[in-house]
C-alpha cells in the first residue's frame, strides 16, 4: 500500500518489475502493472505511467503471440503519448520480437519491417546512452537467434550482453536471458575449442545453480527452466536416458504453469536428442508436440522451420489420385535436404570448425561414412575435418599434414621408381604427414591411361568414364601412415586432375588397388571430388563407405558437387573472418579491451580523437625501487628481458582480479579495476605473490630481484583519446589518477609494499578480508585536501605483516592522541610501539613531529595533517 498518490505509480512499478516477479507466477505482473497506469493518470507521473504500459502484458506465458502481440501494441499507444523515447524503444522491440516469431518481419532473425528498423533504434539508444535498453536488444535478440537456430548470431548477441549483464540485474530480461545463454552456449559446445569448452562448462554449472536457487523459491516461474538446464548438461555429458528424463520433467513443469514456449522447447530439445541418441521413434512424438505447441502459440515461422527439417515427419504426404496410396516428392525432399545444408555450410564461420561442420553435413547428404577435406595449406596438404557417423566425437577440428615417405612412389602419378620417377627425399616423422612443396606446386603432368579396367575396378560418373592406369602401376610402397589415413594416389589423382572419381569395391580392381589404405580398410564405397574456386584446385573432398557398394549415386554426387561450391566460398568467407578477428587481438594488445568497450567499439578501427566516457574506477600504479642504478649495470638486452618477464609475470595478476594493464611507462604500470575496490587490493596483493615467485626463480637464475611499491586510488575518471590527427592515444585521466601516483610514491617514504588512499578504504565492500592499518593523513604536492593513507598487509612477508598486526591497534591509539593534540602522550605511545617493532617506519615519523609540536604548537586551525613535499 501506498498511501502518497505521488509516488504511487512508482512504487507498483519497481516492486512489480524488481521483487514480484521472483515469487510468484509471471502472469499475475499484469494486474500489478494495470495497477500502476491508474495510478499514473491519476498523479500526472507519465514516465512510470509510461512503463507500466511498455511491460503490461509481455511477461504472461499464457497468453498465445497473436494476442500479447495485440495487446502490447495497444499499450504501447500510450507509451507513445506519453512521449518517453526510452520507454517507446523498450516496448517496440519486443513488440518486433513478437512480430519476427510471428513471422511478420523481413527476416527470420530480423527486427525490421517497413515501419521499424533495429539499428536505427540502436543507435539512437546509444546516442542517449540508454544502457538498459541495448541490454533489452541483445536479450531479446539472442532468444530470437537461437529460436530460429541461427547459433552464431545467436552467440555475438550473448557476447554483447554479457557487457551489459549490470543493465539487466533484478529485470525479468534477466530469466530469459539466462534460459537462451544457457541453450545457446550447450548447443555449441561441442564445437568448442578445448579452453573455451571448460570456461563455457563452468558457466553453465553456475547458470544452473542460479536457476537452482530460483526454483526452490518460486518454482512455478522456474522449476521447469532448471529442469532444462539439467537435461541438457546431462545430455552433454552422454547419458541419453537420464537426459531424456529430465526433458519429460521439464515439459510436465512447463505445461503445468502454462509457460508454452518452454513447453514447445522442451519438447523440441528432447526430440533431437532422442534422434542423436538413434531412438527416431520417441523422437516422432516429440518432434510433433513441439510442433503443435508451437503453432498453437503462434510460431509461425518456427512451425515452418521444423517442416522443413523434418518434412517426412511433419508434413502431412501429398494426395494421390487414388485414395489408397499415397506419393512423396523425392526431389523436393533432396532439394529442402541441399538448401538446409547450404544454409548451415553458409553460416559457419570459424575456420576451426567450418571443415568439421560441413563434413558431417555432407557424410549425411551422399550416404557416406567417413570423409575428409585435403586442403592447401602454406604450400603443403592438410587433412581437416576428418569425421566419422556414428563415433562418439564425430570429427576432429586438427590439421594432420599429408606427405609420404621415402619410399618408392611418386603418389603425385602412381608409377613406380624403376620407370623414370624421381624418388623424394622430404622425411616423414611418425603422426605427422607431409607433402614436399614442389611437389603441391610443380605437380608433373599424370602419366597416359592405359586401357579401362573392367569389372568393379571402373570408375565412372554419369556418362564422364575415368580412364585408369593398369593395376601395377598404383601404390606400391606408400608409408604406413599414409595407408592408415586415406588412399592418397586417389587424392593425388583427383586433385591434379580436377576431375572427380567414385569407386565401387576399389579393393577388387582398378589402378589404384595396391594403395594399401584398400588392403588394411576395405572400403566398399569411394567418393573423391575437387574442391575448385576461380579454376584453382583448393583440394578434395573424400568420402567413403565400408558397408554398401555403389553407395554414392549420381544425384548424390551432384548434390556433392554443389555443396562443394558452397564449400569453397564458406572457407574463403572463414579465412577473412580469422584474418579480421586475428588482426583485432593483435589490436588490442596495444590498446586495452576494456578501454574500448568502455567507449563502445569492437575494435579500434571506429575510434576517433575526443572521445570519451566518464567512471569510477580504481586506479593501481606499481614502480619497480632502485631500478635506474640496476639498468645502468646492465646492457640494453639484459634490461629489455627483465622488464619484459617482470611484467608478464603481473600481468596474470591484473587480470585475474578484474582489471586490466592501461600502460606501461619505463619500469612502471598502471592499472585500472572497473569492479569494486576489493578487486584492485585483490590484484595488488597478488602481484606482490608474484613478485616473489619472480624473485625465487630470479635468484636460482642468478639474476637481479626486484622491489616495487604499488599505490591505488578510488575515484571519477575519464577515458578517452587524446592526441593529434594522425597519432591518437587512449588515456585515463583526473584527479583520482594524479593522486594514485602520489600514493605510489609514499611507499618509499613509509617502506610499504602496498598504500591505498582514504576513497579506496571507504569504497571496500567488505574490509574485513583485508589486513589493513592506517599510516597517516597527509595531503601530497599540489593537493590541499588532505587524505588518509591506508597499509594494506597482506602485502608484506610473513613475518612483517605479523609484526605490523601486533602493533596495529596501539599504533591507531597513538595516531587518535596525536590528532587530539596530545603530542606528549602520543610521543609515549609510538615510542612504545617502536620499541616492539624497531623496524616499523611510521612510529619514527610521528615521532619527529611529536617532538617538533612540542617545541612549536601547531596553529589553533590545525587539522592534524603533513603537508609532503615530493611527488
Amino acid at each position: 500500500r501506498c498511501a502518497d498518490i505521488a509516488l504511487k505509480s512508482r512504487v507498483i512499478y519497481v516492486y512489480a518489475m524488481f521483487v514480484h516477479h521472483w515469487s510468484r507466477h509471471w502472469s499475475s505482473m499484469t494486474p500489478w502493472f494495470l495497477r500502476g497506469i491508474e495510478s499514473g493518470y491519476q498523479s500526472g507521473d507519465m514516465l512510470y505511467l509510461a512503463y507500466s504500459a511498455q511491460d503490461c502484458v509481455i511477461w504472461d506465458p499464457k497468453l498465445d503471440l497473436e494476442t500479447a502481440e495485440q495487446e502490447h501494441a495497444n499499450y504501447l499507444r500510450v507509451v507513445r503519448d506519453c512521449k518517453y523515447r526510452a520507454s517507446l524503444d523498450s516496448g517496440t522491440l519486443f513488440l518486433q520480437l513478437q512480430r519476427a516469431m510471428l513471422g511478420r518481419t523481413d527476416g527470420l532473425t530480423s527486427m525490421n519491417d517497413g515501419e521499424f528498423d533495429e539499428q536505427r533504434c540502436v543507435a539512437g539508444m546509444r546516442e542517449r546512452r540508454f544502457m538498459t535498453g541495448i541490454a533489452n536488444y541483445h536479450i531479446y535478440k539472442t532468444e530470437l537467434c537461437f529460436f530460429h537456430g541461427r547459433l552464431d548470431e545467436a552467440l555475438r548477441h550473448l557476447r554483447e550482453q554479457d557487457r551489459l549483464i549490470a543493465s539487466s540485474m533484478s529485470l525479468p530480461q534477466l530469466v530469459r536471458f539466462r534460459i537462451a545463454a544457457f541453450l545457446t552456449l550447450a548447443a555449441c559446445l561441442p564445437e568448442m575449442a578445448p579452453a573455451e569448452r571448460q570456461a563455457t562448462r563452468t558457466r553453465l554449472q553456475a547458470d544452473l545453480r542460479r536457476m537452482r536457487k530460483l526454483a526452490r523459491h518460486c518454482p512455478e516461474n522456474f522449476l521447469h527452466l532448471q529442469q532444462l538446464m539439467e537435461a541438457e548438461l546431462t545430455r552433454l555429458d552422454g547419458s541419453a536416458d537420464k537426459a531424456w528424463r529430465l526433458y519429460e520433467l521439464a515439459m510436465d513443469s512447463a505445461h503445468r504453469h502454462e509457460f508454452r514456449r518452454d513447453e514447445a522447447m522442451a519438447n523440441e530439445l528432447a526430440g533431437r536428442h532422442l534422434l542423436a541418441a538413434g531412438r527416431p521413434k520417441p523422437a516422432v512424438g516429440y518432434l510433433r508436440a513441439a510442433h503443435q505447441i508451437y503453432a498453437h502459440w503462434g510460431a509461425h515461422r518456427k512451425e515452418v522451420l521444423l517442416e522443413q527439417e523434418f518434412p517426412q515427419i511433419l508434413r502431412p504426404p501429398a494426395r494421390s489420385a487414388d485414395p489408397r496410396e499415397t506419393a512423396v516428392d523425392s526431389e523436393a525432399l533432396d532439394i529442402a535436404s541441399v538448401m538446409k545444408a547450404s544454409r548451415a555450410i553458409s553460416s559457419e564461420i570459424v575456420l576451426e570448425q567450418l571443415w568439421t561442420t560441413t563434413m558431417r553435413i555432407m557424410l549425411e547428404n551422399a550416404g557416406g561414412q567417413r570423409g575428409c577435406f585435403v586442403i592447401r595449406r602454406d604450400g603443403q596438404l592438410t587433412v581437416e575435418g576428418l569425421s566419422e557417423i556414428g563415433s562418439e566425437n564425430g570429427g576432429t577440428a586438427d590439421q594432420i599434414p599429408l606427405a609420404r615417405r621415402n619410399h618408392a612412389v611418386d603418389i603425385m602419378n602412381p608409377l613406380p621408381l624403376g620407370e623414370g620417377r624421381v624418388r623424394d627425399e622430404a622425411p616423414c616423422r611418425v603422426g605427422r604427414l607431409h607433402l614436399p612443396t614442389a611437389a603441391v606446386d610443380k605437380p608433373e603432368a599424370p602419366c597416359p591411361p592405359s586401357d579401362p579396367v573392367p569389372g568393379n575396378g571402373r570408375a565412372e560418373i554419369g556418362n564422364q568414364r575415368i580412364l585408369q592406369e593398369s593395376p601395377s602401376q598404383a601404390g606400391a610402397g606408400q608409408p604406413e601412415e599414409i595407408a592408415a589415413l586415406l588412399p592418397v594416389s586417389i587424392v593425388h589423382h583427383v586433385l591434379y586432375g580436377n576431375a572427380p572419381v567414385v569407386y565401387n569395391t576399389p579393393a577388387q580392381g582398378g589402378p589404384f588397388a595396391r594403395d594399401p589404405y584398400f588392403a588394411e580398410h576395405r572400403p566398399q564405397s569411394l567418393l573423391c571430388v575437387p574442391l575448385i574456386r576461380q579454376g584453382k584446385s583448393e583440394g578434395v573432398i573424400y568420402m567413403e563407405n565400408s558397408l554398401a557398394s555403389g553407395a554414392f549415386t549420381e544425384d548424390r554426387i551432384e548434390i556433392i558437387k554443389l555443396l562443394a561450391a558452397q564449400v569453397t566460398i564458406s572457407a574463403e568467407n572463414a579465412r577473412l573472418y580469422d584474418d579480421q578477428r586475428r588482426l583485432i587481438e593483435a589490436q588490442r594488445r596495444f590498446v586495452p579491451g576494456q578501454f574500448l568497450e568502455s567507449l563502445e567499439h569492437p575494435d579500434i578501427a571506429g575510434v576517433d580523437l575526443g572521445q570519451h566516457v566518464a567512471k569510477r574506477m580504481s586506479v593501481l600504479f606499481a614502480d619497480l625501487r632502485g631500478f635506474t642504478p640496476l639498468a645502468e649495470r646492465l646492457d640494453p638486452r639484459t634490461v629489455i628481458a627483465l622488464l619484459n618477464r617482470y611484467f608478464v609475470s603481473m600481468e596474470p595478476a591484473i587480470s585475474q582480479a578484474g582489471g586490466f594493464i592501461d600502460s606501461f611507462a619505463g619500469d612502471g604500470i598502471k592499472a585500472l579495476f572497473d569492479a569494486s575496490a576489493d578487486s584492485a587490493l585483490r590484484g595488488a596483493v597478488a602481484m606482490w605473490r608474484a613478485l616473489e615467485e619472480f624473485n625465487r626463480v630470479s635468484a636460482e637464475m642468478g639474476q637481479p630481484e626486484l622491489n616495487m611499491g604499488v599505490g591505488i586510488n578510488t575515484g571519477p575518471v575519464v577515458l578517452g583519446t587524446v592526441g593529434s590527427h594522425n597519432r591518437i592515444q587512449c588515456s585515463v585521466i583526473g584527479d583520482t589518477v594524479n593522486l594514485a601516483s602520489r600514493i605510489e610514491q609514499l611507499t618509499k617514504v613509509y617502506r610499504a609494499r602496498l598504500l591505498i588512499g582514504e576513497h579506496s578504504y571507504r569504497s571496500l565492500n567488505d574490509p574485513g578480508t583485508f589486513a589493513i592499518r592506517m599510516v597517516d593523513r597527509v595531503s601530497v604536492k599540489g593537493k590541499n585536501l588532505a587524505a588518509e593513507l591506508y597499509e594494506v598487509l597482506d602485502a608484506e612477508p610473513p613475518e612483517r605483516r605479523a609484526a605490523k598486526l601486533a602493533t596495529r591497534q596501539r599504533l591507531h591509539a597513538a595516531i587518535d592522541l596525536f590528532y587530539a593534540r596530545d603530542f606528549s602522550g602520543a610521543r609515549a605511545a609510538f615510542e612504545a610501539v617502536a620499541t616492539t617493532d624497531p623496524a616499523d617506519v611510521v612510529p619514527a615519523l610521528f615521532i619527529d613531529r611529536c617532538e617538533r609540536y612540542q617545541h612549536t604548537p601547531p596553529p589553533a586551525d590545525w587539522q592534524g595533517f603533513e603537508r609532503l613535499g615530493q611527488k
